[in-house]
C-alpha cells in the first residue's frame, strides 16, 4: 500500500494490486461483520423486525446495494474510459465525460424511481394490512431516492479507474455497515419498515456526497465547471448499452428467486433462503475485491505495448481460484452449525437451510471466478459477447427457477442458481480464452481446478461429524494447492510465485 504516484500508462505492480485488494477487502468485509451482528437481532420475533418484515427489507437491500443493475452499464463503462484516457494522458477529455455520465445516469435514476413505483403492487401481494402499508411506503421511498443511488456507482467508477481504493474504502466501510445498522438504530422507537428504509435512504445519500467530493480531488480537472460533451455521451451509452444487457441479466438472475419464493410460496418460507443467500453473496466480496483492481489492469494492458493481458488473466483467474476456495468450502461446510448458535430458532433454521448453503457456497466459488472471464471481455472492448450470452440465459433460467422452486421451494432455488452459475462459468470462459493465444490449453487447465474445488467442497460437507469434516476441508485445500502447483500453473508461473516469496522473505529480513 505504497504512497508513491502511480504510472497510469502501465499496469500496477503485483504489490500495489495486492495493496488496493487488501483494502477492498476491509472495506466490505467489516460491513459483512455488521451484518452478522444485525441479523440475529432484525431476526427476532419479539423485539427485531421478524421474518416478514426482514424478508421485505431484503428486497430494499437488493434495489439499493445492487444499484448498478440500473445505470445501463455506464457506471462500468466510465470506470473502462476514465482507465483510457488516463493511460493515453488524455486528461483534457475528462471534465467533459464526467458530467456527460452523471447527468445520464441521474435521469437514468429517475425513470428506475418510476419503474420501481410500477412495481409496488406486486411486491405488496398477499401482506396483512399493517405490513402492506409499511412495505408501500417504504418503497415510494426508494423510488424517489433512485437517482442518488445510482450515483454511487458511476462515483465510484471513477475513484476506481484513478486508483483510489484507499477512498473509496474509507468511504465504505461506514457506508456499507450502516446498511445492516440502520434498523438497529429505528428499532428502539419503532418496527416500522418505512422508519427503516427513510434512515437507510439518508445514509446512502451522505455516502454519494463524499464520493463525489473524492472524485474531485483525485481529478482536480474536474472542478473547472459543468460541461456536457455529446460525443462522450455517444460514447457511453454505446458501450454502456452492452453492458447493462448483462448487469441486469446477471443481477435478475442471482436475485430473482427472492421474487419468485415471494409469490410462490408461503411467507415467511423466503427468510430459509434470504439468509443463506444474503450470506454466499457477501462472500463475493473476495473476488470483488481482487476483479475491481483487475478491471482497469485489464483496460491497461490492451493499450499498450509492456504488458501482456492473456498472462494477467491466468494469474488473476487461478490466484482468485486459490484464494477464494477455503472461504467458500468453509461457509458450505460449517454454515449450518454456526446457524444453530447464531440464530433464533437455529436448529430448525439449520435443518431447513442446511443443503440450500451449501448448494449457494459451491454456486458462488463458480461465480466469482466467472466474473474474470466477464470483465475480461468487457475490458477487451466485447461487451456484447458476454450480453448476448446473458440474454439467452435468462429466459431459460427463469423458467427453470418457477419449475424447481414451485413444488421443492428454497432447494429448488438453491440447486438452481448454482447449476445456472457453472453453466455461466464455462460459456463466459469460451468467450474469454478465444481472445488469446493458446485458448484450449487455458480452458482445461482453469476448468480442472474450478471442477476439482466444487468436488472437493461437496465431499468434504458429506461426513456428519465436526473433527471429521475439518480434516476433510484440510486435506482439500492441500490437495487443490498442490494439484494447482504442478498442473495448472506454467513453470514461468511457478517461478514467478517463488520470486514473489523469495522477495518477500529479503526484504524482512533487511
Amino acid at each position: 500500500m505504497s504512497s508513491e504516484p502511480h504510472d497510469f500508462t502501465r499496469v500496477a505492480s503485483a504489490r500495489r494490486m495486492a495493496g488496493h485488494t487488501l483494502w477492498n477487502l476491509i472495506g466490505m468485509g467489516i460491513p459483512m461483520l455488521a451484518g452478522a451482528i444485525a441479523f440475529p437481532i432484525m431476526l427476532n420475533e419479539s423485539f427485531g423486525l421478524g421474518k416478514e418484515r426482514l424478508e421485505v427489507l431484503g428486497l430494499v437491500w437488493m434495489l439499493v446495494g445492487f444499484s448498478s443493475i440500473f445505470d445501463l452499464g455506464l457506471g462500468r463503462a466510465l470506470t473502462k474510459i476514465v482507465a483510457e484516457k488516463l493511460s493515453r494522458r488524455e486528461m483534457d477529455s475528462l471534465q467533459g465525460l464526467f458530467w456527460t455520465a452523471l447527468g445520464m445516469i441521474a435521469a437514468l435514476g429517475l425513470i428506475t424511481g418510476l419503474i420501481v413505483l410500477a412495481v409496488i403492487p406486486l411486491l405488496t401481494r398477499n401482506l396483512g394490512a399493517e405490513l402492506y402499508h409499511e412495505t408501500r411506503v417504504g418503497f415510494l421511498i426508494v423510488a424517489c431516492a433512485m437517482p442518488i443511488v445510482i450515483l454511487n456507482v458511476a462515483l465510484v467508477g471513477v475513484l476506481q479507474a484513478c486508483q483510489r481504493f484507499r477512498m473509496i474504502n474509507l468511504i465504505r466501510i461506514p457506508a456499507g455497515s450502516f446498511t445492516f445498522l440502520a434498523p438497529l438504530c429505528v428499532l428502539p422507537f419503532t418496527r416500522d419498515l418505512a422508519a427503516v428504509v427513510l434512515v437507510l435512504i439518508l445514509g446512502r445519500m451522505t455516502e454519494m456526497s463524499a464520493y463525489f467530493i473524492g472524485s474531485l480531488r483525485a481529478l482536480p480537472v474536474l472542478r473547472q465547471g459543468f460541461k456536457l460533451d455529446r460525443g462522450e455521451a455517444r460514447h457511453l451509452l454505446g458501450f454502456g448499452s452492452w453492458m447493462t444487457v448483462s448487469n441486469i441479466a446477471v443481477s435478475l438472475m442471482t436475485h430473482i428467486n427472492r421474487f419468485v419464493i415471494r409469490t410462490l410460496r408461503q411467507i415467511g418460507e423466503g427468510a430459509y433462503y434470504l439468509i443463506p443467500e444474503e450470506i454466499v453473496v457477501r462472500l463475493l466480496m473476495f473476488p470483488r475485491a481482487w476483479i475491481d483492481v483487475l478491471f482497469p489492469a485489464f483496460v491497461t494492458s490492451f493499450h499498450n505495448d509492456s504488458d501482456d493481458p492473456a498472462e494477467l488473466f491466468d494469474r488473476g483467474t487461478i490466484v482468485l481460484a486459490l484464494a477464494t476456495f477455503p472461504i467458500c468450502m468453509l461457509v458450505a461446510v460449517f454454515a449450518p452449525d454456526v446457524f444453530t448458535v447464531w440464530l433464533p430458532d437455529g436448529e430448525v433454521f439449520a435443518a431447513k437451510s442446511a443443503f440450500v448453503i451449501r448448494c449457494l457456497s459451491i454456486g458462488i466459488f463458480v461465480h466469482g471466478l466467472a466474473r474474470v472471464s466477464w470483465f475480461f471481455v468487457q475490458a477487451a472492448g466485447r461487451p456484447d459477447l458476454s450480453a448476448k450470452l446473458h440474454l439467452i440465459e435468462v429466459p431459460l433460467y427463469m423458467v427453470a427457477a418457477y419449475a424447481l422452486i414451485s413444488p421443492y421451494g428454497v432447494n429448488g432455488a438453491a440447486l438452481i442458481w448454482s447449476l445456472r452459475c457453472g453453466i455461466d462459468f464455462v460459456l463466459l470462459l469460451v468467450l474469454a480464452v478465444r481472445l488469446l493465444p493458446n485458448a484450449v490449453s487455458r480452458f482445461t487447465r482453469i476448468t480442472a481446478v474450478v471442477v476439482a474445488g466444487c468436488v472437493l467442497m461437496a465431499l468434504s460437507a458429506w461426513p456428519s461429524g465436526i473433527l471429521v469434516r475439518l480434516a476433510a476441508c484440510a486435506l482439500s485445500v492441500a490437495a487443490l494447492y498442490a494439484g494447482s502447483w504442478f498442473w495448472a500453473l506454467s513453470a514461468a508461473e511457478r517461478e514467478y510465485v517463488l520470486r514473489q516469496i523469495k522477495g518477500r522473505f529479503r526484504r524482512r529480513a533487511e
